[in-house]
């Protein structure tokens, strides 16, 4: 987020962890550029989750569950279009809930000129390149060494509204 920032007139990170969230709002008063936190997990449906530690590889890894954790509230993307600018690039990094994400913003996605979307374990990354690919994005997948997958999505200038 901090790295947008530096880039483009305005950023708008999602952020349900309360820890987490706190030190991307310590990173974002450091930076260049203007950061919008929200408390939201982007979801397939408004409401409520629950966020629990993934005890994955990195500190901060939380995923939406079914039970135990935290409560948070959940947002649909597409709802919130009235509160938001259109966004130019999009970056989705979920934990695992990249389909649930991606289902709740199709019309975002729509009106975004990039899509980066990180594709963690048990996501079918055919699914995820599917998601974006329909909402008029030319798309390529993107690895690193370390295995992690990336579906990266462009609308081309014929593409654009």
């Amino acid at each position: 987020s901090c790295i947008c920032a530096s880039k483009a007139s305005e950023v708008v990170a999602f952020e349900p962890n309360p820890e987490t969230r706190t030190r991307l709002k310590q990173n974002a008063n450091l930076a260049a550029g203007s950061i919008q936190t929200r408390p939201e997990a982007l979801s397939n449906e408004t409401g409520e989750g629950r966020l629990s530690s993934t005890n994955d590889y990195a500190e901060g890894t939380h995923e939406i569950a079914e039970s135990g954790g935290t409560r948070v509230a959940t947002a649909r993307g597409d709802d919130l279009l009235d509160d938001l600018s259109p966004p130019d690039v999009i970056k989705i990094d979920v934990e695992g809930h990249e389909l649930d994400a991606l289902e709740g913003m199709r019309d975002v996605i729509t009106q975004a000129s990039y899509v980066w979307v990180e594709v963690h374990r048990g996501v079918d990354v055919e699914d995820v390149q599917a998601l974006v690919s329909e909402s008029g994005h030319e798309t390529r997948l993107w690895s690193k060494r370390d295995g992690e997958q990336f579906v990266v999505g462009e609308k081309l200038d014929e593409n654009l509204e």
